[in-house]
């Protein structure tokens, strides 16, 4: 994924939060500082979410070990629930948990979209329980 198309991604994602309710900021440099630290802070009066955002035009999503060992690693200080954030083209946006996520041998994350359609939730759905 391109750095536009990511940061795209995510500021499509802020809207989204913003037009539901819930304030969101885009954590400029996410991992490429060398303090963890995830793409979207977003929170309402009920939750914080820390958010780890991909969006690819392929029918899989790889993710680095350390990329989802900083969120939880964040999350936990900021006291934040993790989520991961992931779009397909031409698809609407799926949240997962960090532990529903597939581990491959080297300890990285693959989501392929079927996992994401099966097991993680849409906006309204994830949400709405927050």
């Amino acid at each position: 994924m391109s750095k536009r198309k990511g940061t795209n991604a995510e500021r499509e994602l802020i809207k989204k939060f913003w037009e539901n309710s819930w304030a969101a900021i885009r954590s400029a440099g996410s991992g490429k500082t060398r303090h963890p630290n995830p793409d979207i802070l977003a929170a309402n009066a009920k939750a914080v979410y820390a958010i780890e955002c991909k969006s690819s035009s392929k029918r899989e999503v790889r993710i680095e070990r350390s990329q989802i060992d900083d969120l939880v690693s964040f999350s936990s200080v900021f006291r934040a629930d993790p989520v991961v954030a992931v779009r397909f083209n031409h698809t609407p946006w799926f949240f997962l948990a960090p532990d529903i996520l597939e581990r491959v041998p080297s300890g990285n994350v693959k989501i392929r979209f079927e996992h994401a359609k099966e097991n993680g939730l849409g906006f309204d759905e994830f949400f709405r329980k927050a």
